[in-house]
């Protein structure tokens, strides 16, 4: 038989793929990297972020609270050096607590009761605020007949009081200032946000609760 005939041929090999390169590889493990390194680097940012702010409202809570501690210290020692009492003063400004406790045309000429006292209710803007005052003697701590509400504003940069009890009226047993008392003198709705007016009714003069119009 002859060795070269079709029948003795050798078999033809089928061609084998030829392999995937590396860099095929490297290509999908870098596109599922960079998700990652995205993800790692927004939150570095956002903790770098976070404790920057935590660290500024530390620091901001801490000067506030000397502030106040500051305020308070310097309302004690004005409050004890004023020829009136004035208590309430956390908050108040220097020159309300100073203006209210040199104050006492309104008790001086009452020997039993010759100490002004002022209780300092809301102040607002460093322009308005509001008080109840009374007279007391030595060793009261507030008025033992009970203690009236007064209105105070800044003008020209000086503090004066706003005539008292005659423009404050009982309504449903709340004290309210007259409507005509604020309008006079633009008392802001912040300070008192209703006020008494005048009405007449059959002859009859009463008085109804209005909103404070002034901003």
């Amino acid at each position: 038989m002859n060795p070269l005939s079709p029948t003795n041929q050798a078999p033809m090999l089928s061609p084998q793929p030829a392999p995937q390169p590396a860099k095929s590889n490297r290509s999908v493990l870098t596109m599922l990297a960079w998700p990652v390194v995205a993800v790692l680097v927004i939150a570095g940012v956002y903790y770098w972020q976070h404790k920057k702010v935590n660290d500024l409202n530390s620091k901001l809570s801490s000067a506030n609270s000397q502030l106040a501690t500051t305020k308070a210290q310097t309302g004690a020692q004005l409050t004890s050096s004023l020829k009136d009492q004035v208590v309430g003063t956390v908050g108040s400004s220097v020159d309300l607590v100073s203006f209210l406790g040199s104050d006492s045309s309104t008790c001086s000429a009452n020997k039993a009761t010759p100490t002004g006292w002022y209780q300092v209710v809301k102040e607002v803007s460093d322009n308005f605020a509001k008080m109840q005052y009374g007279c007391i003697s030595s060793g009261q701590t507030a008025p033992s007949g009970g203690a009236a509400y007064i209105l105070a504003d800044k003008a020209s940069g000086s503090w004066k009081l706003i005539s008292p009890t005659n423009q404050w009226v009982t309504v449903n047993n709340v004290e309210y200032p007259t409507c005509t008392m604020i309008n006079d003198n633009k008392f802001t709705k912040q300070i008192e946000p209703k006020c008494a007016a005048a009405t007449t009714t059959n002859g009859q003069s009463a008085y109804t609760v209005q909103d404070n119009a002034n901003l």
